[in-house]
C-alpha cells in the first residue's frame, strides 16, 4: 500500500474536478479565463526582451518547484498528523512515493506552462527547479524552528500585549519607529529601499493570508462586505501608512513610493480576494484573481488610467457576484 495517501489524494481531486464541472460558472472560469490568461501573458512576455525572458523564465520555474515541494511536504506532515491514513505516512517509503510522482507532475506541468506563455528555456527552467525544490523542502522546517523559537523565548505577557485592545496603536507605533530607522539610512546606495522592501514583504507575509473557508463562513454569518473588508484592511493599513508617512515626512521618495505601492498593491489584492471568495470556490476564486491582475497590468503598460478602470469594475464584478452566492456555504 505505498501509494495508499496518492490514492486518497487522486480521489479528492477526482471529486473537486466533478464539482467545479458541475458549477457552470466554475466550468466557464477554467475553460474561458485560464485561455485567456495565458494569451495576455504571452503577448506581454513576446514584447520583452531576451535577456528578460530568460530571467522570468527562471524565476517562475523556481517559484513553482518552490510552491508545490511546500506544498507536498506540509501535506504529508497533515497526513501524519491528522490525515485518515496516519499509519501509511510515518512511513518514508510510502510518503516518498507520494512526494515524489506528484513533485515530478507539478514541474512538467509546470514546464508545459511556461512552454504555453512561450518562455521555456530547459536550461534556465532546470536550475530554477533545483533551487525551487531545495527552498520548498526547506522552508517548512525553517518556518517551524523559527516559530518554535518565539514561542520558547515570547513570554504570556507579550502575547497578552499583542492581544490587548491597545494593540493597533503600539503596532502602528512599531511602524512609525521602523520608518524612522529607514528614514536615517543612507539613500544613495539603495540601502533605504531594500530597507521598505523588506519591511513590505514582512508585512505581506503576516497580514496578506486570506482565508476562504473564513470569508464564506463569515457570509453565511450575514457579515457584509464592509465587515469582511474591516476584518482583514486595518492590520495592513495600521502596518504600512505610519512607515510610509514617516518616510515621506522624510521626503525619502524611493522607499516612500516602494511602500506606497506595496500598500497599495496588497490592499487592492486582499479586496478582490475577499470578493473573488465569496463568489466561486477557493480553487476558482484564486484563477479568477490572477487573471483580473494579468489582464490589468497587460493594459496598463498601454494606458495607466484603463487599467484602473479595469481592475475596479472587476472588483465590483466580483463584489456584486458573490452578493447571492450564500448557497456555496452550504
Amino acid at each position: 500500500m505505498r501509494i495508499a495517501i496518492l490514492r486518497l489524494d487522486a480521489a479528492i481531486a477526482k471529486a473537486t474536478a466533478r464539482q467545479i464541472a458541475k458549477n457552470t460558472a466554475d466550468l466557464l472560469t477554467v475553460l474561458i479565463g485560464l485561455p485567456l490568461l495565458v494569451l495576455v501573458a504571452r503577448a506581454w512576455l513576446k514584447g520583452l526582451p531576451s535577456d528578460h525572458r530568460d530571467l522570468i523564465d527562471y524565476g517562475a520555474s523556481a517559484l513553482i518547484a518552490t510552491v508545490i515541494a511546500k506544498a507536498l511536504l506540509e501535506r504529508v506532515w497533515f497526513h501524519q498528523s491528522d490525515g485518515p491514513l496516519a499509519r501509511f505516512a510515518q512511513r518514508p517509503g510510502d510518503w516518498l512515493s507520494y512526494i515524489v510522482p506528484l513533485l515530478s507532475a507539478g514541474i512538467l506541468l509546470g514546464f508545459f506552462g511556461l512552454a504555453a506563455v512561450g518562455i521555456l528555456n530547459p536550461g534556465g527552467a532546470a536550475l530554477g527547479t533545483c533551487a525551487g525544490v531545495i527552498g520548498g523542502l526547506a522552508f517548512p522546517f525553517v518556518r517551524e524552528r523559527v516559530l518554535r523559537w518565539w514561542r520558547d523565548i515570547t513570554s504570556q505577557r507579550r502575547l497578552n500585549l499583542i492581544r490587548h485592545r491597545r494593540a493597533p496603536i503600539i503596532g502602528a507605533i512599531a511602524a512609525a519607529v521602523l520608518g524612522a530607522i529607514g528614514a536615517i539610512l543612507p539613500q544613495g546606495g539603495y540601502l533605504d529601499a531594500l530597507w521598505a522592501g523588506a519591511y513590505g514583504l514582512m508585512v505581506i507575509v503576516l497580514t496578506g493570508r486570506v482565508d476562504a473557508a473564513t470569508v464564506r463562513y463569515m457570509t453565511l454569518m450575514g457579515h457584509s462586505p464592509a465587515s469582511l473588508l474591516r476584518h482583514w484592511l486595518p492590520a495592513q493599513i495600521m502596518f504600512l501608512l505610519p512607515f510610509g508617512a514617516v518616510l515621506t515626512l522624510a521626503q525619502n521618495w524611493l522607499a516612500a513610493g516602494l511602500t506606497a505601492a506595496v500598500a497599495l498593491g496588497l490592499l487592492v489584492l486582499t479586496t478582490a480576494r475577499i470578493f473573488a471568495y465569496r463568489a466561486f470556490s477557493r480553487l476558482i476564486a484564486d484563477w479568477a484573481v490572477a487573471g483580473v491582475i494579468a489582464a490589468t497590468g497587460y493594459v496598463a503598460m498601454t494606458g495607466p488610467p484603463l487599467g484602473a478602470a479595469i481592475l475596479i469594475a472587476a472588483i465590483v464584478w466580483l463584489a456584486r457576484l458573490g452578493s447571492g452566492k450564500r448557497w456555496l456555504l452550504a
